[in-house]
């Protein structure tokens, strides 16, 4: 129904192990649904609370492909981007820097393989990354996301659906 809020509180889920989580949600009934990722830090006598909207499909009805953020991070992150792979077959991800000379592939992230349904974490510490708009593309359905911030240091620029736009 129309206006129905449902919230998901993963440390309350019985049996769900530490560590980090995917999570895909969908409807098959053709209602619009409209999902947001809402996630609030406490530290330090303060709260920061990041929102994260739901992702949008292509004019072909699947899911994109390919995943820009618009500023990587201002210093070295390890597990600093999250794929998450929707299908149950392997797919294959690059990552790519966009500088004054075009796209540069970060090393180390040029065929990057997520397993069936997995999730993997890769690294932004190659000084080609830093501050520059990324882009991540694959061979199949993938989700991404770069980790919420913890600190000043780094950029709070969350990836979007779809190719860079110039």
């Amino acid at each position: 129904p129309a206006g129905r809020v449902a919230t998901v509180d993963s440390g309350t889920v019985s049996g769900l192990p530490e560590g980090p989580h995917g999570a895909v949600v969908s409807t098959l009934d053709g209602d619009e649904l409209v999902v947001e990722r809402v996630l609030t830090r406490y530290g330090d006598g303060s709260r920061v609370t990041s929102i994260a909207a739901g992702v949008p499909v292509r004019n072909d009805g699947l899911l994109p492909t390919s995943w820009w953020l618009p500023a990587g991070p201002s210093v070295p992150v390890e597990r600093g981007l999250v794929v998450l792979n929707l299908d149950n077959v392997e797919r294959t991800v690059s990552v790519s820097a966009l500088g004054a000379d075009g796209e540069v592939t970060l090393g180390g992230l040029g065929e990057v393989v997520v397993a069936p349904a997995g999730r993997v974490d890769l690294d932004l510490v190659s000084d080609v990354a830093l501050n520059q708009p990324l882009v991540v593309r694959s061979d199949g359905r993938v989700l991404v996301e770069r980790t919420v911030p913890s600190a000043e240091l780094f950029s709070s620029a969350w990836a979007i659906a779809g190719e860079p736009t110039r």
